[in-house]
Parts: C-alpha cells; structure tokens; sequence
C-alpha cells in the first residue's frame, strides 16, 4: 500500500500489508495467510467505510488444509481442472494513524460456501451497505461438468450484521418470485444508489445453465 498526500501526483514507498498484531510479519501477515504457502487478494470495489472511519475492503483467497491449498477430502475426479481448492471471502479494515500516513490493518472472519453450491467456495466478492445498517456482500460460485455440485448455478450473497467482522451463512441470489438465478462463474457488483438509497448488482444471468465461467454473454442490473 501506498499514500499520496498530493491528490495522487505522488506516492510514499510502497509498504506491505501487514496485519496488526506481535503474530504478524512478512511472511504471516494475515490471520491463516502465509506468504509462499497460500494467499489472499483484495480484487473488486467500491471501498467502504464503516462507521468508525474504518476503510473496508473484501478479500478472497486460499484456505489452507496443513501445508497446502489441496483438499485432501476432493478426489482428483470431481477436482475443478484449477485444482481442488476452497475460497473464502471477507473484509480487511484499515485505520489512519495520527499522523495520516500509517495504516492500522485487521482482518475480519472469512465464509465460504460449502460444496453443493460450489467447487471451490466463495470469491470475488463485492459489498455494498444496506439502508438498514447490515452490510450485503455477493459471492461468485463455480461449477464443472464433474465436480457434483447439488445447486443450480447462481451467484450468492451473505449479510454481516456487525460490519463486515462476521457474516451469516451464504444465500442463493433469486429473482423476485424466488425463482433461480441461473448465473455463470462471473464477478457480480454491488453499489448503493446516492440517488435512490437502493442496493444494485450487476453481473451475468443466463437462460440455460451454464458451466464454469460461460456463457457471458449478456450484462445484467
């Protein structure tokens, strides 16, 4: 991470993020993160803001099973072509120092979906607060010919009650009837309307089920 104090023309050296904590360093620098072993990304916008100041950002990456992102428990046959691995999504916060060039780092609890919905957990998540104070978060969800899922193909979403620190268990995202969503392995976008106060997504819906990444072929709201 870097900070400019000049509207962007120029940056501090970069720094690495390191969680706060004596537990943390170069190489462990987030809780169950390990440099070289697995990882972590921060990879969709729009940062928030919690209302202690906190910028919050989502996260995905790697759960590790000892030393390794492979799931001992995935038999090579119903193994995604990526390998048999498990994502989770959260939150990182980070806090301004006093003197407004350092940043305090922490890490909130991960989720994840479990296997019928997804063969390799949840990823690419993007939040956005609701009117009501809960913060919604939707999830990509992945799936191949032959890795046995039991649910359609859809995006999810989770609500955190506490600002991102917990979330509830993953849900299906549905139209209004409660019918599916039938949805490729495709980012789907969360924003709050300025305008409105109304919480969009965008993503990819499909007509015939889809299988891993396509079709993509139409952008939805």
């Amino acid at each position: 991470w870097q900070v400019s104090l000049d509207e962007g023309r120029t940056w501090s050296p970069p720094q690495q993020l390191i969680c706060a904590g004596d537990e943390f360093d170069e190489t462990h620098w987030a809780p169950g993160i390990y440099h070289g072993r697995n990882n972590t990304v921060i990879s969709t916008k729009p940062f928030l803001t919690d209302s202690a100041g906190r910028m919050m950002m989502p996260y995905n990456g790697a759960m590790l099973f000892g030393e390794t992102i492979h799931n001992p428990a995935i038999d090579q046959a119903h193994s995604s072509p990526d390998g048999n691995h498990q994502f989770e999504s959260g939150m990182f916060f980070a806090t301004w120092g006093g003197d407004g060039r350092s940043l305090r780092w922490e890490m909130g609890e991960p989720m994840t979906l479990g296997r019928a919905q997804s063969c390799d957990g949840a990823d690419e998540p993007s939040a956005a607060f609701l009117p009501d104070g809960r913060l919604f978060m939707v999830l990509r969800a992945r799936q191949f010919e032959n890795t046995g899922q039991t649910d359609p193909p859809q995006h999810y979403y989770a609500i955190s009650h506490d600002q991102g620190k917990t979330w509830d268990n993953g849900q299906p995202l549905v139209y209004d009837d409660g019918s599916t969503a039938m949805a490729p392995a495709c980012l789907a976008h969360a924003l709050r309307s300025t305008k409105n106060d109304r919480v969009y997504v965008i993503t990819n819906f499909t007509e015939l089920r889809p299988v891993n990444c396509d079709p993509r072929n139409e952008c939805w709201i």
